[in-house]
């Protein structure tokens, strides 16, 4: 056939048609795998569907209501309604900064832990190596604010502003 559409019927509908810039497809295509290239830069999906290739020097994202890209740096960053949420950048994650300065930097005025499992206490904790002691600051159930080590209650301020050493009582502490 030269010079003219192709078009490929099943039961009477047309599900396949040459134009001049490719084909269009109505209804699913089943493959064993997919490639998308303009000679420059390619986007395949692999037989096995495990993953999205991208090889272009361009940004390359995926969109949906927010946009997950991968930046021609290696950066991952994540968008939602127009805007940068996080990046990760060469092992860090930068929330609301595109430059994270450490492991995890921010830009917010509000850091806000909770707990998820109901057991009492929403902590942070703060532990220098793998092997070294471990302190928490966390916010008790009881209103009060609770410093730990290695697991241990060592202070703990109540919402009075009372204080308590070695131990869970408080009494007013004057300096």
């Amino acid at each position: 056939i030269t010079g003219g559409a192709v078009n490929i019927y099943h039961n009477g509908s047309t599900k396949l048609t040459t134009t001049a810039t490719g084909i269009d497809v109505t209804g699913t295509a089943t493959m064993d795998g997919l490639t998308v290239s303009d000679g420059t830069e390619t986007t395949s999906i692999p037989a096995t569907a495990d993953r999205l290739s991208f090889t272009g020097a361009s940004l390359n994202y995926i969109q949906s209501a927010g946009s997950l890209f991968v930046q021609p740096t290696g950066d991952l960053v994540l968008n939602g309604s127009g805007a940068e949420i996080m990046r990760l950048k060469s092992g860090s994650v930068g929330i609301g900064t595109t430059s994270p300065a450490s492991t995890i930097s921010g830009s917010a005025a509000v850091l806000h832990l909770y707990d998820g499992t109901n057991n009492n206490l929403a902590s942070l904790a703060l532990q220098a190596g793998t092997v070294g002691s471990k302190w928490e600051i966390g916010a008790l159930s009881s209103n009060a604010l609770g410093f730990f080590d290695d697991g241990s209650e060592a202070m703990r301020i109540d919402s009075s502003g009372n204080v308590g050493i070695g131990g869970t009582s408080t009494a007013r502490l004057t300096v």
